[in-house]
C-alpha cells in the first residue's frame, strides 16, 4: 500500500512540475514573441515613411492605423512573423510589388543599420507576403531569427509556387 501511495504522490508531484514548466516556457515564449513584435514594428514604420513609388506614398500612412496581428498564433510560438495591415488606395498588382520591393529594401537597410542581420542572411527582416484587399494593404514581415522562422519562410515560398 506504501509503494502504490509513493508512486501516486511521485506521479503527482511530476505532472505538477511537469505543468509548470510548460506554462513557464510559454509565458517566456510570449514574452519573447512581444519584444520581437516591438522590434519589427519599429522597423516597419521607419521604414514604411522611406516608401514612395507610384501611386503610394509611405508617409502618408498614418502609424495609428497600422493594425498588427501575430502570425505566430496560427504557426506557433516561435515562428516570429508579424501582419500588418492599413488603408491604401487602390494599387494595381505592380504597384503593390513595387510597394514591396521598396519596402523590403528599406527593411534590409533597417536591420543593418540596427545590427540586427546575422552572418548567414543578408537581411534579418524580410517581407514574407503582400497583398490588398478592399482598399487595405495587408504585409507580413518575418524576423530570421530561428530556424522556425526560416522554415516557415521556406513553406511560404513553395506555396508561392
Amino acid at each position: 500500500m506504501k509503494i502504490i501511495l509513493s508512486l501516486l504522490v511521485l506521479f503527482l508531484l511530476a505532472a505538477i512540475i511537469f505543468f509548470c514548466y510548460r506554462k513557464f516556457r510559454s509565458f517566456r515564449l510570449k514574452r519573447q514573441q512581444r519584444r520581437y513584435e516591438i522590434v519589427v514594428t519599429e522597423a516597419l514604420q521607419d521604414s514604411l515613411g522611406k516608401v514612395s513609388v507610384a501611386g503610394f506614398n509611405g508617409k502618408k500612412v498614418a502609424l495609428d492605423q497600422i493594425a498588427v496581428a501575430q502570425v505566430a498564433k496560427a504557426w506557433g510560438l516561435n515562428v516570429v512573423v508579424f501582419g500588418y495591415s492599413f488603408p491604401v488606395q487602390e494599387l494595381d498588382k505592380k504597384q503593390v510589388r513595387q510597394v514591396k520591393e521598396a519596402l523590403s529594401e528599406q527593411l534590409k537597410i533597417f536591420a543593418q543599420q540596427h545590427s540586427l542581420n546575422s552572418p548567414e542572411e543578408p537581411s534579418s527582416l524580410v517581407i514574407s507576403d503582400i497583398w490588398q484587399r478592399d482598399l487595405v494593404l495587408n504585409v507580413e514581415v518575418a524576423y530570421l531569427i530561428n530556424e522556425q522562422t526560416k522554415g516557415y519562410l521556406r513553406d511560404v515560398e513553395k506555396l508561392d509556387h
